[in-house]
């Protein structure tokens, strides 16, 4: 590989690197700001809640929650390294018999480029942060918003959008063990393939990771919608000085949290080789060949 490749290759994980940035600085902005109201009587800029105990759940003031949400994301992957083979066969073989009632559906491998763009990895880790976004919501509505936010006042849309936003910290880590094996099956080139030889319809070329992923982003997209236009409406009213900046950041939060799950999305992207030699003897098990997708040049001269 020569010095220009690599650099090349390097320049898909410039997303990764702004998001863990832009992360490490809010950590870094909400402790500046505590110190300076306390010392310089600014008024509540940060609840005491975010210093004493971050997301409450987890031990320890705010350095140390830090600590631990950039170390989750990354014993998550590890996890998933482990048992990649068996998570990843389960989703297939969970599509093989949604679509089994579908007659000539045929499945097989398509050999995939190696360049990815950084678009590619900001747009997977922002479904993640939207999906654990809305699963910190449906938790936090649940009743259980004391999970995240420390003396959360019942009814107070405010403390929910505060639980909400500290939930996510925490729920991103979690939800990241869903998507890594449907990100394996899209960077395996594993594919249904469909002809429709007496209908008026084209060929159908779908990766096997679509249907899950389609439903998840869609899920999330929708709901994180729904969410935050309840919570800001609601939140203005009873935002008051300085925490009227409280349905700002819920707006802008997604695309802070990615920043936490940027060294496992690193470490899959350096592994994704490694993870594709592991799953292949299943299926070679489950007689899904490699196939090749003529090109149009082709299918001019045929």
């Amino acid at each position: 590989m020569t010095l220009d490749t690599e650099k090349k290759g390097n320049r898909k994980f410039l997303s990764t690197v702004i998001g863990f940035a832009v992360s490490l600085t809010i950590f870094f902005v909400i402790y500046i700001l505590s110190i300076l109201q306390k010392n310089w009587a600014m008024g509540d800029l940060i609840p005491h809640e975010y210093i004493i105990d971050f997301v409450a759940i987890l031990p320890g003031p705010l350095w140390t929650d830090t600590i631990l949400l950039y170390l989750f994301p990354l014993t998550i992957y590890g996890l998933f390294h482990l048992i990649a083979p068996y998570i990843t066969i389960f989703f297939l073989r969970l599509h093989q018999m949604i679509y089994r009632s579908k007659k000539r559906f045929h499945y097989g491998i398509i050999k995939l480029g190696t360049r990815v763009k950084p678009f590619m990895l900001f747009r997977r880790s922002v479904i993640v942060s939207l999906f654990a976004f809305s699963i910190s919501a449906l938790i936090v509505q649940a009743g259980f918003g004391s999970l995240f936010r420390l003396g959360i006042m019942e009814g107070s849309a405010l403390n929910e959008a505060e639980a909400i936003f500290l939930g996510t910290f925490l729920i991103i880590s979690i939800v990241l063990l869903l998507f890594l094996p449907l990100w394996l099956l899209e960077d395996s080139g594993i594919v249904i393939c469909k002809l429709y030889s007496d209908r008026r319809r084209p060929p159908l070329i779908e990766g096997t990771h679509a249907p899950f992923v389609n439903i998840l982003q869609g899920y999330a997209g929708i709901s994180t919608i729904i969410i935050l236009v309840t919570y800001i409406v609601q939140t203005l009213g009873e935002s008051v000085g300085p925490s009227i900046l409280t349905p700002i950041i819920l707006i802008v939060l997604p695309f802070f949290v990615t920043g936490l799950i940027s060294f496992a999305v690193y470490v899959y992207e350096k592994n994704v080789p490694k993870l594709i030699e592991k799953i292949q003897p299943r299926l070679d098990r489950l007689n899904i060949s490699e196939i090749e997708i003529p090109t149009f040049d082709e299918l001019k001269r045929n």
